[in-house]
């Protein structure tokens, strides 16, 4: 037959919880429909390892600790004290006691002989009395340079005289002693009598001396010259400098210096204003001044021209001193009696075409000069050399 029509929609089970007195969500519903936990059941057998997954991202630095103490900071932290190197030594242990020497090993075999070196320098010689020298290329072997027996020895001569222990022949040179000046001489130790030298400073000309028991003599036994000292009168006028090492025309075995007259000369004026001469400063350069301002300067009576033509004690090579040459004879003035220690004296020596350098015993003691204008009437003292 015919299909009956359909019933009407049935209710849920959820409304038909909440009809029978249920209250809640419809999770309420659920949570209500379900029965105590059972007991656990067996444990069932693992399955297998699942695929590894992938890596996931790096995790971001972390934050960089603190720098640890050094081992040097915790030394002192714990009541050390010093330097690093103090630190190092404290570690160190003590040194241990030294070990028992062992027993000599056996003495080895002896090497072999080295090849024979070659012939030496010197080849005998036939002569008797020869002695080697170096000529600068080569030895010379002969006896016609120093003869030597060994009991006589003869310089220029091959028959030295049997009595004397040296002689020394020749008709062109002489024997020349050791120089030396006086100080040097007394310094000479465990002085011997029968020592000769030169004395190079003694008296006016030097002087040969000899060592007795008691002291030094000339050669004929009298009492030897003093050295020359800055102040002596000497050759027209007073030894005012002595060259030292160092000085132009020093030389250690001949006594060189500057005399100054022992009177002073003027005042005059220098001479040539506004002309420049063309002088120098230095040591050893007043005199080639002197003639430069004599030969360039026509006025008369300036102190160069007084100096050139000065002729004193027998001497007429008297000039006027440089700016450096009166800086070392002014700087004796206390012994050379020049009072005045502030008056300036002119020297040959130009500053510019219109002034000069003048120097006075106290400025020559600190080598500070005074520029003074040319047309100044000022003192001056002759100079020479020995």
């Amino acid at each position: 037959g015919n299909t009956g029509a359909s019933g009407a929609n049935g209710i849920s089970a959820y409304q038909v919880w909440l009809d029978n007195g249920g209250t809640g969500t419809e999770t309420d519903f659920i949570n209500a429909l379900k029965g105590a936990q059972g007991i656990q059941g067996i444990t069932g057998p693992i399955g297998p390892t699942g695929p590894q997954g992938n890596q996931g991202p790096q995790g971001i630095q972390g934050v960089i600790g603190n720098n640890g103490i050094s081992a040097y900071q915790v030394w002192l932290n714990n009541g050390g004290s010093g330097t690093q190197t103090a630190f190092i030594n404290s570690l160190k242990g003590t040194q241990g006691i030294q070990g028992v020497v062992g027993p000599t090993g056996p003495q080895g075999n002896q090497g072999l002989q080295g090849i024979q070196g070659p012939a030496g320098l010197l080849p005998n010689s036939t002569q008797t009395g020869a002695t080697p020298f170096w000529n600068g290329s080569a030895w010379v072997i002969n006896n016609g340079n120093i003869y030597n027996n060994g009991s006589n020895v003869g310089v220029g001569t091959v028959a030295p005289i049997v009595s004397a222990k040296l002689e020394v022949n020749s008709t062109t040179q002489g024997f020349m002693p050791p120089r030396m000046t006086a100080a040097q001489r007394n310094a000479i130790a465990s002085q011997e009598p029968g020592l000769v030298i030169w004395c190079i400073d003694c008296g006016p000309n030097g002087e040969l001396q000899v060592r007795n028991t008691i002291g030094w003599t000339n050669m004929i036994g009298g009492t030897v010259s003093a050295p020359l000292a800055i102040g002596d009168n000497y050759q027209g006028g007073k030894i005012g400098y002595i060259l030292q090492p160092g000085d132009p025309g020093y030389n250690p075995s001949i006594l060189h210096g500057i005399i100054v007259t022992a009177s002073d000369y003027g005042p005059a004026s220098w001479g040539c204003n506004g002309t420049g001469i063309g002088t120098s400063l230095g040591l050893g350069t007043g005199q080639a001044n002197t003639t430069a301002v004599v030969n360039g300067c026509s006025d008369t009576g300036i102190p160069a021209k007084v100096c050139d033509d000065l002729v004193l004690g027998g001497y007429s090579d008297w000039y006027l001193p440089s700016r450096n040459e009166m800086f070392k004879v002014f700087a004796n003035g206390a012994t050379l009696g020049i009072s005045n220690v502030n008056v300036f004296y002119v020297s040959s020596s130009e500053f510019s075409s219109g002034h000069i350098y003048s120097v006075s015993v106290s400025s020559a003691i600190t080598s500070v000069p005074v520029v003074s204008v040319k047309t100044d009437s000022r003192l001056f003292r002759p100079v020479r050399n020995f």
